[in-house]
């Protein structure tokens, strides 16, 4: 099997998953299925779970981990969605726009 063909099938397998309800904060993967869509068009793997977004608000306590601003927040993946990052709470972080904007995709 090539490698083009695993990944043809991991795909798919992840994909089955997401169709039989499986919430993708919970697949631990660091290749998700392009082809993967919510109703809108939008990659819904790139949706945050409300119950993240709680989780990590509290946790941060309302303030950009970068400088502290409280204004223009923004969830952040500590390791970035582009290079394999989940959108569990241990991977998002809150930081203002500003902050963001610097990091890009960088890792951190």
């Amino acid at each position: 099997m090539s490698y083009d063909q695993f990944d043809e099938l991991k795909d798919n397998e992840i994909i089955k998953a997401l169709e039989q309800g499986a919430d993708i904060s919970d697949l631990d993967t660091a290749r998700f299925p392009k082809s993967f869509r919510n109703k809108n068009g939008v990659d819904a793997i790139r949706d945050i779970s409300q119950e993240v977004k709680d989780l990590v608000w509290n946790r941060d306590q309302g303030r950009c981990r970068k400088c502290g601003n409280t204004e223009k927040l923004e969830f952040d993946h500590i390791i970035p969605f582009s290079k394999g990052g989940s959108n569990t709470y241990r991977n998002i972080q809150l930081m203002c726009e500003t902050c963001n904007r610097k990091k890009l995709n960088k890792i951190g």
